[in-house]
Parts: C-alpha cells; sequence; structure tokens
C-alpha cells in the first residue's frame, strides 16, 4: 500500500485543528484489495449431509448436525499476492457458546498443473461465542505448506466437520455464510 500523508497530515474543513488522518492509524490495516470474500453459493456440497439454504436471508452452505460432513471451496490467487495473511470461516450463530470441532486441508494448483497439499491441521474444536455472525480463524497449520503463491495460483480449501464427535457441543447445523481471505 502506497502512503503519501505526512505523518500529521490534515484534511480540511471541521473545526478548532480540522480533521486528522494520522499516519499510523492507517498502516497494517488490510485494504480492500487485500481481501477476499467467496460466499457461499462458492462452496461445494461434497457428501448428502451439505446442502445450500437461505438462513435470515443469508445463503449458506449447510453442514448438518450430528454427523461428520464435509464441503470445499476455491479462489484464484489475484495478481500481486504470495501469501495467505489470514483466512476465517463465516457463519450464522443459531447456538450461543458452544465447541465446534473442525479440521481444515488446503491445496494449492498452479496453472501448469503441478499441485501441493497441506493436510497436517489436525480436529481443533473451536469456541463459538452468541454473536449472529461469528468467525473461525482457519489455522496456519492448514495452509503453511502448500508453498509460495503466485497470481492465478488456485486454492482450494476443505471444511471438515465432526458433528457426531461428543466434543463438538454446538448442537445446531453449521450455516456458512463465506469464507474471508486476507492476502499480502
Amino acid at each position: 500500500m502506497n502512503i503519501t500523508l505526512s505523518d500529521r497530515h490534515r484534511h480540511s474543513g471541521g473545526s478548532g485543528d480540522g480533521n486528522r488522518i494520522n499516519y499510523n492509524d492507517l498502516l497494517n490495516k488490510p485494504s480492500a484489495d487485500d481481501e477476499l470474500f467467496i460466499p457461499s453459493g462458492a462452496f461445494a456440497d461434497n457428501d448428502a449431509n451439505v446442502f445450500f439454504e437461505s438462513y435470515f436471508q443469508h445463503p449458506c452452505i449447510t453442514m448438518l448436525n450430528n454427523v461428520s460432513t464435509l464441503c470445499t471451496v476455491g479462489f484464484r490467487v489475484p495478481a500481486g499476492k504470495s501469501t495467505i495473511v489470514s483466512m476465517k470461516l463465516v457463519f450464522v450463530n443459531d447456538n450461543s457458546s458452544s465447541n465446534l470441532l473442525c479440521q481444515f486441508y488446503s491445496r494449492r494448483t498452479t496453472i501448469a498443473g503441478s499441485s501441493s497439499s497441506d493436510t497436517s491441521d489436525g480436529y481443533s474444536t473451536y469456541a463459538v461465542g452468541s454473536n449472529f455472525m461469528e468467525t473461525i480463524t482457519v489455522p496456519s497449520a492448514a495452509y503453511d505448506g502448500i508453498g509460495t503463491l503466485i497470481p492465478e495460483d488456485l486454492i482450494g480449501l476443505q471444511i471438515a466437520r465432526g458433528g457426531s464427535s461428543s466434543s463438538d457441543t454446538y448442537n445446531s447445523d453449521l450455516r456458512i455464510a463465506g469464507l474471508l481471505v486476507e492476502l499480502s
């Protein structure tokens, strides 16, 4: 991100000192160019216990409760990006304060056809709060092993829910609204 503001750049308008834009407040904040949001419509329902639905006006891919389920999503690496900073699974929460048991796998495929995968992430429990929209941060162990990205690479992420395990206390279907990816 190129910023040409001075450390205490002032913006005209307002009263007194006017509105200040502090250069330090702009640093380390992702721009729209650094984030991708992949909506639920881009997800693939990999088994009979995963399906699309509209839930409170949010299109979601739904992973049923009390069974083990899989779904996948993919995206293309945009120009100028070579690193996944973070991935967050965004879901509609209709169950408060419990745990989801999930596992994540990733694969990188180049346009030329070679691929690498990272299957080192194991099942983990993720605490769910009581907000209507919640996120689970995909652990970097799920994608660190796929190597340095180049523009046009295709990235696939598989999400597994261990809904039949006693460790999964989220007593509701998991309704995924999308995946938020930050790249640099």
